[in-house]
């Protein structure tokens, strides 16, 4: 019992000894209010400056099966390869290449603005550009293999790069 008084006089003494005054006027609700939003806006301005706003543009798939379908994709983000898994898996197997806006286009590189896009596959009437395409990714190849086989035997570099298209 004792112990029990001691420890609630220590309580009670440690209480009152930071009990606030009011030196420090009070603020009114409405004041915390608008502090609270200022602080708001401040975190939400500091979180949106960190991932900036992504623009959307509009392709528009001129193909044989579903032509005419436009699809809302992420400009510097969305690929043709994008665009082909919303149409079918037959697309993203078979499209070797792609039409953008009439320029040959890889797959996997990003659209930069809204466009008209079409796929290339080697079951074309006329796969020219997708035949170059792949005799400069076998001639790359090629040359990679030929420089890591040799190493420092023989000196083999590659006299001019295919340009991609």
């Amino acid at each position: 019992m004792a112990s029990f008084r001691v420890a609630r006089r220590l309580w009670w003494g440690c209480s009152r000894r930071f009990v606030s005054t009011d030196l420090v006027p009070k603020l009114s609700t409405a004041e915390i209010a608008q502090m609270r939003n200022k602080l708001f806006a401040k975190e939400k301005e500091r979180q949106l400056s960190l991932y900036p706003r992504i623009e959307k543009i509009e392709v528009k798939y001129v193909g044989k099966s579903h032509p005419g379908t436009i699809f809302v994709m992420n400009k510097g983000l969305s690929t043709p390869y994008t665009c082909a898994m919303h149409l079918s898996e037959w697309h993203c197997k078979k499209s070797v290449l792609a039409l953008v806006d009439g320029k040959i286009w890889e797959m996997y590189r990003p659209f930069t603005q809204s466009c008209e896009i079409q796929f290339l596959t080697f079951k074309d009437e006329d796969p020219e550009e997708v035949n170059k395409a792949y005799w400069r990714s076998c001639a790359m190849i090629l040359g990679c293999v030929l420089e890591q086989a040799f190493k420092d035997e023989y000196l083999v570099t590659l006299v001019r790069a295919p340009e991609v298209p």
